[in-house]
């Protein structure tokens, strides 16, 4: 129990210094986490995300018109253990149309906060811990989501219209071929990409109009020899003067697809 409580604390100052350094971590938390860390308690919207089936179940007894068939699901009130009674003495508390809405609501809050309030107390104290600074406070749950885990949608029009560049123009015809090259990529292609490129295949959650990569143009006497390289902590791509498009997509792509070798931090 200990080392589970330090590594849950350990990982909620991993988050928090991950907000607080605005780097993204792409860890797949459910929107009911950032609402308890900003206050707000999830509801079964949030028990749809986490669970559909249960949660389904939840929406079925909420519509359900007729009192015996509610007393036919003979539920009640307590739990597994005394200490995780949705009411005191709650086996002596039949479900009823009357009482349905709080049963829902008790088993959500069940879920969300008194089976994980030890560990949440945890993660939340990593995450102050990682984050001194309060400003995270005045965001909606899933805009502080966004910022940390980044965006998954991104206008691939703005990456070329925000671009700069280093030892060349948009002129210049191997950049034309870059371009043309990186337009007949599928979405996913795009995303690999970007991974190549930044180490994430996600937009951190600022304007689009501040996101700009460089490309570098290296001149190498025999350029087809090269594959482009990815300076990730700056957003650089190194890209070799290919005299073709042919060549250009080829080691393009086996860049993309092999971009563990292929980047520099």
């Amino acid at each position: 129990v200990a080392q589970l409580t330090d590594e849950v604390f350990r990982l909620g100052t991993l988050c928090g210094m991950a907000l607080y350094n605005q780097c993204l971590m792409n860890i797949p938390f459910p929107l009911a986490l950032f609402k308890k860390l900003l206050g707000l308690k999830p509801t079964l919207d949030d028990l749809m995300e986490l669970s559909p089936t249960v949660a389904q179940s939840f929406i079925k007894l909420l519509d359900e018109d007729e009192e015996e068939a509610v007393r036919d699901l003979d539920l009640d009130f307590g739990g597994d253990a005394e200490d995780l009674d949705l009411l005191p003495n709650g086996k002596s508390i039949p479900l009823t149309k009357v009482n349905r809405q709080k049963y829902v609501d008790l088993q959500v809050d069940m879920v969300f906060s008194r089976s994980v309030e030890h560990q949440f107390r945890e993660f939340e104290r990593g995450f102050l811990r990682g984050c001194p600074s309060p400003e995270w406070r005045m965001f909606l749950p899933d805009q502080l989501m966004t910022l940390l885990k980044g965006e998954e949608v991104f206008n691939w029009d703005d990456l070329r219209q925000n671009a700069a560049y280093e030892y060349c123009t948009p002129n210049d015809e191997v950049i034309k071929n870059f371009w043309r090259v990186f337009a007949e990529f599928s979405v996913e292609q795009k995303k690999d990409f970007l991974k190549f490129l930044t180490g994430t295949d996600r937009i951190p959650k600022v304007r689009s109009s501040s996101i700009m990569i460089i490309i570098k143009l290296t001149r190498y006497p025999q350029p087809e020899l090269y594959f482009p390289m990815a300076e990730t902590c700056f957003w650089i791509l190194n890209l070799p003067n290919y005299s073709n498009i042919q060549t250009l997509r080829q080691k393009l792509l086996h860049a993309v697809e092999f971009c563990d070798g292929f980047g520099r931090m």
